[in-house]
């Protein structure tokens, strides 16, 4: 299933993402193996990658950057991010992504 890069919990929603640092800009690119692909234009190196990104996310989500939390993966481009403060629905509304219709 294409929702499996999102999850619902009571409070808080997880996204696996997989960053693709030193680009020339930040932004949602598409899914790639069951996870989000972000573009983000830190370099991966003391941290700076993955401010960017809960920063990123914030801004998109319109929550505080203490909302947004890096949960798995801090040293790998496979990470899992919490995000508090916004529910499921309005994260796949703000973020621009479609869920996928079940075949009938």
């Amino acid at each position: 299933m294409a929702e499996d890069f999102i999850s619902n919990h009571v409070g808080y929603v997880l996204l696996r993402v997989k960053v693709a640092p030193n680009a020339r800009g930040n932004m949602i690119d598409k899914l790639h193996d069951g996870r989000l692909k972000i573009k983000i234009a830190a370099a991966p190196e003391n941290g700076k990658a993955n401010k960017a990104i809960t920063k990123f996310l914030a801004e998109k989500l319109g929550v505080g950057i203490c909302d947004v939390e890096i949960v798995a993966g801090h040293i790998i481009r496979e990470k899992t991010v919490k995000i508090s403060g916004v529910d499921f629905d309005e994260v796949m509304l703000r973020l621009n992504l479609q869920p996928t219709l079940p075949l009938f």
